[in-house]
């Protein structure tokens, strides 16, 4: 009776483990925004606090963007579309090309004192996802890797020319969520 017991349950274990306990639902929920976040670290010592970067990034094909009704080309700047993280950030500037799935973005340093940007996420791009369409974080960085445009600028009061590109001493980072 013993061996009887311990045969059923190995075989009702062996058969849970083969065809899962059931209850499950496999239906993927379809995605419906996709957030891109961008960053900046550096690759050497900064000569000068991070005052302005421009931004150039590519979208993979089935994502769009929140633009102003009445000029198609200009990106929201704000909930639902493009915002800056930091407090002493601003987006000053913000285009959208749907041809060829191209947004273009300034943030600009927006405080009196000397800080700068500084280092970490400064931006971040909520993006809409077509129906039907589901993408993966490496959807973005194949396309974006490295961004068709970073550049870096600072401003440094001794320096006989300003601004000062930082470009060359930083590096751009990217990190996509989807929402469902």
């Amino acid at each position: 009776m013993k061996k009887f017991k311990l045969h059923t349950l190995f075989s009702l274990f062996l058969s849970m483990q083969l065809f899962g306990c059931g209850g499950g639902n496999d239906q993927v929920l379809p995605q419906k925004t996709a957030v891109v976040t961008f960053g900046i670290t550096s690759t050497a010592r900064l000569t000068a606090p991070i005052n302005g970067i421009k931004v150039i990034t590519q979208l993979p094909l089935g994502v769009t963007v929140a633009t102003d009704p009445a000029n198609p080309r200009t990106l929201v700047v704000g909930p639902g579309g493009l915002t800056g993280i930091k407090t002493s950030a601003s987006v000053q500037f913000a285009r959208y090309s749907a041809s060829v799935r191209q947004v273009i973005f300034d943030v600009t340093y927006s405080s009196s004192d000397q800080s700068g940007i500084g280092l970490g996420d400064f931006a971040r791009l909520t993006c809409n996802v077509n129906q039907g369409i589901t993408l993966t974080e490496n959807d973005f960085l194949t396309l974006n890797t490295p961004l068709p445009k970073f550049s870096v600028f600072g401003f440094d009061p001794t320096a006989a020319v300003n601004p000062v590109d930082l470009s060359s001493k930083s590096r751009s980072t990217l990190k996509v969520t989807f929402g469902f």
